[in-house]
């Protein structure tokens, strides 16, 4: 059971609803089990002091700051856990973390265990690690690549089809291409589209939330 709850944003309707976690999950308020543990509210300029996107434990942000850059439970398992995504264009996408999915796997390791994940560890992916499309578009390609690594000075996360910014459902912090990043995404930094049809890089006027729950109160 994860410890830690309180109410979190509802992004991106700029409200304040409480998405309970599993410790409270019997009062009737609560919005299917989902807390949020990772969120850039749009318009937020990157704060320079940041060097890592998931820098903090679960549960160390504050109800109304701007972003929370934070990391799943400590006490999350791999194969009961889910990953629901949000951005401020509407596109609502839903992952199962997975032990047998290399792709997975390797996001596990970064958003629960706070371990890199170079360029080249997690390529070519069978199976694919495809979001649940909940609203919006489905992703142009397959998702099969992740990395988490330092770009720029920044510790930023990308899933994509190649590790290499384009055609990506996650990109936070900067962008990235294989061991670098591409011309166009230098110094820019905050959080691409879920729904990536091109080559955009992460910047300020995208929002993005990121909730957690346990697959076993589906």
């Amino acid at each position: 059971m994860f410890k830690q709850g309180k109410c979190i944003p509802d992004y991106p309707k700029n409200t304040y609803r409480c998405h309970c976690p599993w410790d409270y999950n019997v009062l009737k308020n609560c919005e299917k089990d989902w807390i949020a543990f990772w969120w850039y509210d749009v318009g937020t300029m990157w704060p320079s002091d940041e060097k890592d996107v998931l820098a903090y434990d679960f549960g160390y942000c504050e109800l109304r700051d701007p972003y929370c850059f934070g990391r799943l439970p400590a006490d999350a398992k791999a194969d009961h856990t889910e990953m629901l995504a949000v951005d401020s264009e509407g596109t609502t996408y839903k992952w199962s973390f997975s032990s047998n999915v290399p792709a997975a796997s390797a996001a596990w390791r970064a958003f629960h265990d706070h371990q890199e994940v170079d360029h080249g560890e997690s390529v070519g992916s069978i199976p694919a690690w495809n979001p649940e499309v909940l609203n919006g578009s489905e992703p142009r390609n397959d998702q099969r690549a992740f990395m988490y690594r330092e770009e720029n000075g920044v510790k930023s996360v990308l899933l994509d089809d190649n590790n290499c910014d384009c055609l990506s459902t996650l990109s936070l912090g900067h962008g990235m291409c294989h061991n670098g990043s591409r011309s166009a995404s230098v110094n820019s930094f905050g959080v691409d589209t879920l729904y990536e049809p091109s080559c955009q890089s992460p910047r300020s006027g995208i929002g993005l939330t990121l909730y957690v729950r346990r697959k076993t109160l589906n």
